[in-house]
């Protein structure tokens, strides 16, 4: 029986920042703002904002004079977050992966391999964040010979946005884990164990990205947070049959990181 090469990922972090930009349509007084499109019956005007340090102690405090409603408010059909210092954020956003490259060496039917990585995402905006993933295609050789992505076991069958049991040595396929990590709550509930795993969305079958890190502080109060660094713990896992085409198989897996505002 051949020995089968597997495959080496490549990982591309795209980062989005969304920046909020006011238009105001004139100057900055105490009346009604409008225009054919919209109207504000109560603006307020803020009479200045900047970043203060002490010249001796080196003490920093940020400020918004003059704002009279610094809050979230909603109702049906819209969601205002009023104020500077409702959003500002002292915290840059950052995301690594500490693997970026995954060798899975000389497979053996039947013999399933896994590999890790770890993801973490660093963040102070007001609520929260995501990370969605997506493979470009199954693994394949420059021939076009594939691993499928698996199925997870008869009986339990998985899909991209739901895991289920791969435990079965005769279930072949190639997919991921998602470890509980420093947060248990930001990974998706369906990862319940070390033997859940999914199949990655597959952008040559046209397939969004989904989720595998999460935290809304929004609509999940219990992720309120003090500390701004997260982790989760990503177990890649491939298991081919006797049947398998000998070769090098390679794909690439593509990371999303989006700060939520």
């Amino acid at each position: 029986m051949k020995n089968l090469k597997k495959k080496m990922f490549k990982w591309i972090v795209s980062l989005i920042v969304v920046f909020v930009f006011l238009l105001l349509s004139k100057p900055a007084f105490a009346d009604f703002l409008y225009s054919p499109n919209y109207l504000i019956e109560a603006p307020n005007v803020n009479m200045g904002s900047d970043k203060y340090t002490s010249p001796t102690s080196g003490t920093k405090i940020s400020s918004t004079l003059g704002q009279t409603a610094a809050e979230k408010f909603s109702s049906a059909g819209y969601l205002v977050r009023a104020g500077f210092q409702y959003i500002f954020s002292i915290a840059p956003f950052s995301f690594t992966i500490s693997s970026t490259s995954i060798p899975f060496g000389s497979l053996t039917p039947g013999t399933p391999v896994t590999a890790t990585t770890n993801l973490t995402v660093g963040f102070s905006s007001a609520n929260g964040y995501q990370v969605t993933a997506r493979e470009d295609a199954s693994l394949k050789t420059l021939s076009g010979t594939a691993i499928a992505d698996t199925s997870c076991d008869s009986g339990t069958p998985c899909t991209i946005s739901s895991a289920n049991t791969w435990s079965s040595s005769s279930t072949y396929g190639f997919g991921y884990n998602m470890g509980s990590g420093s947060y248990p709550n930001d990974i998706p509930t369906d990862f319940t164990s070390s033997s859940k795993y999914r199949p990655f969305a597959n952008l040559a079958s046209a397939e969004n990205p989904v989720n595998v890190m999460f935290a809304n502080t929004t609509t999940t109060p219990s992720h309120l947070y003090k500390s701004s660094t997260r982790q989760s713990t990503m177990t890649f896992k491939v298991n081919v049959g006797p049947t398998q085409t000998a070769g090098t198989y390679t794909t690439v897996v593509r990371f999303t990181a989006t700060p939520l505002y």
